[in-house]
């Protein structure tokens, strides 16, 4: 009972309630670029990858590492099109994806600080 009454348990269950929406919108947001780059500028996935040339031809369907590698990492910068929804839903994904950081860390951090005390 001790734990309910302690203040970082509930900072950090709130964080984790942060953590999972954050995830969830990073989800939604990385699914709708990856729908965009698919339906107005499909050229640009084999940029995305670290891999090059005949291995990409065997492995055409990474797309879940490649649009983490856009976000994240800002991979093929030189080759993003100049569309602003692009770069709205890229800047949208992006927040979500720090958002997710930032709460994650003050979650665990919490955690840690209500079993020091």
């Amino acid at each position: 009972m001790v734990y309910l009454s302690n203040p970082y348990i509930w900072g950090s269950a709130l964080a984790w309630l942060v953590v999972f929406g954050a995830s969830f919108y990073y989800i939604k947001r990385a699914t709708a670029l990856s729908q965009f780059i698919d339906n107005r500028c499909p050229e640009i996935w084999p940029n995305l990858s670290w891999l090059r040339g005949d291995y990409m031809a065997y492995r055409p369907n990474l797309r879940a590492g490649r649009i983490d590698r856009l976000i994240l990492l800002n991979s093929a910068a030189k080759d993003h099109p100049n569309d602003p929804e692009f770069g709205r839903l890229l800047s949208r994904a992006r927040w979500s994806a720090g958002i997710f950081l930032l709460a994650f860390v003050a979650a665990i951090a919490l955690l840690g600080k209500a079993g020091a005390t």
